[in-house]
C-alpha cells in the first residue's frame, strides 16, 4: 500500500469522520454521546467461557480481556473513552502467535455509535497493513464486510426474520469467482428450529463468512448481534457452477438450552466444536 493511501486511511479511522452507509438499512454510525459497548451488548444471557480449545477471560468491567489457546494469545485493550464516545477511540486487539511470533499482529478498531466495529486497521510484524470495513442492519447484525486482503474481498450478508439466509462473497480478482451460501434453520428433528439462546455466531463454520482472524472480535461484542436461531444447514456454491457442498449441523444443548457442541461432516471427516458456559 502506498504511503499516501495508508495515511489517508489512518486519518479516516481515527478522526471520527462520518461515512455513507453500505446498506440501506444500516445503523452503523451516528450522533449521540453514549455507546452500549462490549459482550453484554451481544450476549443476552450467559457469556461463553470456552470456544473449542480456547479459554475466554473477561475483566472486572465485563469486557473481553483475553482469549488463550495452546497456539495463540489474543488480548484486548480499551481506552477509557471507548465506553462513552463513539467512533473516535480504537479498541486494540493484539494477536500473539505462540508458535511463530513473526506472524503476530495488532488490530485497531474504530467503534460506531451502535457499539460495534465500523473500521479496522490490521498491522503485521513487518509493518505491512490490511484494512477492514463493517456495516450492520437495524437489528445490529453484521451485513457487510470489506477487507483489503484478498483483492478487496467484499462479503454481503442477507437476513430474514432475524436469521442469515445467505452470503455472497466476491473480490476484484474475478478469476476467484463469486462464492455464495444458503442457510437453513429447520429439519425433521427440529421443524421449528433451535433458539440461539447463547447468541453463538460461528461465522466461518456455519455461515461461510470469511472473517478469518477477525472472528474472535465477535466475543468482545465488536461484530454485531447473533441470529435468532441456530443454523442447521449450509449449502456452498460458486456462481455458475452446478456442484455444491452441503453441511448439516447437529447441536448439543445443556439443560439451560445453551449449545455445548456442534458436530458436522466435512467431506469424509467428522468435525466438532465444543462450547463452555
Amino acid at each position: 500500500m502506498k504511503t499516501t493511501k495508508l495515511l489517508f486511511l489512518l486519518t479516516l479511522i481515527f478522526t471520527g469522520l462520518t461515512f455513507s452507509s453500505c446498506s440501506s438499512d444500516d445503523d452503523n454510525e451516528g450522533g449521540g454521546s453514549s455507546v452500549n459497548f462490549g459482550p453484554k451488548n451481544v450476549f443476552t444471557g450467559d457469556l461463553p467461557k470456552t470456544i473449542g480449545l480456547s479459554t475466554i477471560k473477561y475483566n472486572s468491567d465485563g469486557l473481553l480481556e483475553e482469549v488463550l489457546s495452546t497456539t495463540e494469545k489474543v488480548t484486548f485493550e480499551y481506552p477509557s473513552q471507548t465506553k462513552s464516545t463513539g467512533n473516535t477511540v480504537a479498541v486494540i486487539m493484539k494477536v500473539n502467535d505462540l508458535q511463530y511470533p513473526e506472524d503476530s499482529y495488532t488490530v485497531k478498531f474504530a467503534i460506531g455509535s451502535n457499539g460495534f466495529a465500523s473500521r479496522a486497521l490490521q498491522t503485521y510484524a513487518d509493518n505491512s497493513t490490511d484494512t477492514w470495513e463493517f456495516s450492520y442492519n437495524r437489528d445490529g447484525q453484521l451485513n457487510y464486510m470489506k477487507r483489503s486482503e484478498g483483492d478487496n474481498e467484499v462479503t454481503n450478508i442477507t437476513y430474514a426474520d432475524g436469521n442469515i439466509t445467505g452470503i455472497k462473497m466476491e473480490s476484484d480478482d474475478k478469476s476467484e469467482g463469486v462464492y455464495t451460501t444458503s442457510i437453513g434453520y429447520t429439519s425433521d428433528a427440529h421443524p421449528n428450529g433451535i433458539e440461539n439462546k447463547g447468541c453463538v455466531m460461528l461465522f466461518d463454520i456455519t455461515f461461510g463468512a470469511d472473517l478469518d482472524e477477525m472472528e474472535v472480535a465477535y466475543y468482545a461484542g465488536l461484530l454485531g448481534r447473533a441470529t435468532k436461531k441456530l443454523p442447521l444447514k449450509k449449502t456452498e456454491q460458486y456462481v455458475g457452477e452446478t456442484t455444491s457442498d452441503t453441511y448439516i449441523f447437529d447441536w448439543t444443548l445443556n439443560t439451560k438450552g445453551y449449545p455445548t457442541k456442534v458436530s458436522y461432516m466435512d467431506g469424509e471427516y467428522d468435525e466438532s466444536l465444543n462450547l463452555g458456559w
